[in-house]
């Protein structure tokens, strides 16, 4: 008696993800953000989002954009573009360390 042939068992594989992926753990209420920039006004804070957001998509995958005005008084007003945000303050300063590496400059803060 001749054994019939195993029928071939079925597999799956699952491709990769297509673009990017995130490297940061963004928690929606964090209390830590990362400022990027503090520029005089509200439209070049949008545009340096755009700017670094096209430039280096890989790290800002998952994050939120803040602009926060802020009023120095005899130095003027700034709009700070804030990145975030993040539980706790290792994973920011992470962010910041990437940021560098991609030859930028970035602070953490309290949210």
């Amino acid at each position: 008696v001749e054994a019939e042939p195993s029928a071939p068992v079925a597999t799956e594989t699952v491709p990769e993800p297509q673009g990017p992926r995130v490297r940061f753990a963004f928690a929606a209420n964090g209390p830590y953000l990362v400022q990027i920039a503090a520029l005089r006004s509200e439209e070049a804070a949008e545009t340096s989002w755009k700017r670094v957001t096209a430039s280096a998509p890989e790290l800002y995958y998952g994050a939120t954009k803040i602009i926060q005005r802020a009023d120095l008084g005899s130095e003027g007003v700034f709009y700070r573009l804030r990145v975030g945000a993040f539980a706790d303050r290792s994973e920011a300063s992470a962010f910041c360390e990437a940021i560098k590496e991609a030859g930028a400059n970035c602070i953490v803060v309290n949210g």
